[in-house]
């Protein structure tokens, strides 16, 4: 019995931060202002912009909440101010690979409600809160399973739909299935079952 419950905890129960972040990330460089950096928000509908330095590292990140608090609530003209004097730093990062679930504990107590993403020093996507939430049904689906299998009602779950990068044609999918193993998209089950 222990051996199987040992099995157990070694199953794979965490979301890896990679199938959950935002990708690509928009950037500017530090010394733009920040009516300029208002706009691109509101263009691209986004709540956050990560400022890079002139080797495109990711210095600081500059959101809704930092434009409301350090710009509007202050008074600040926002065409003569630049990005640096408000944006959020040191920055809070995680690694692709990084389960979501320990991520969001970080989050939690650094509160803070986006994580920097970065593989070998390079910005590589942005995890947000919202993105937390997006994946909390299969967390808890995840963790449901994982009680049922150590109380011993190995019961076969109905998986919710997968969220991530299809393995077939590599497009970004919300509704993703397992077949041999390999995650695809609605579009690639059609391909799939055509003889």
């Amino acid at each position: 019995m222990v051996d199987a419950l040992m099995s157990i905890d070694a199953l794979q129960t965490e979301i890896p931060v990679q199938e959950v972040m935002n990708s690509p990330v928009i950037t500017l460089e530090k010394g733009t202002s920040v009516i300029k950096t208002a706009k691109l928000m509101k263009e691209y509908s986004i709540g956050s912009v990560v400022i890079v330095d002139s080797e495109s590292s990711p210095i600081g990140i500059v959101t809704h909440t930092d434009l409301v608090n350090r710009v509007l609530a202050e008074d600040q003209n926002p065409k003569t101010l630049k990005v640096e004097a408000v944006m959020s730093f040191p920055l809070i990062t995680a690694q692709p690979k990084e389960s979501v679930q320990d991520v969001a504990t970080r989050m939690a107590t650094t509160n803070v409600d986006r994580v920097i993403v970065v593989r070998q020093g390079k910005l590589v996507g942005v995890l947000s809160t919202r993105d937390l939430l997006r994946v909390t049904p299969q967390i808890m689906d995840i963790l449901s399973e994982k009680a049922r299998i150590k109380q011993g009602g190995v019961a076969p779950r109905i998986r919710a739909s997968i969220i991530g990068y299809c393995d077939s044609c590599g497009q970004w999918s919300d509704a993703l299935v397992e077949i041999n193993g390999n995650f695809t998209c609605p579009d690639c089950v059609v391909d799939y079952n055509q003889p």
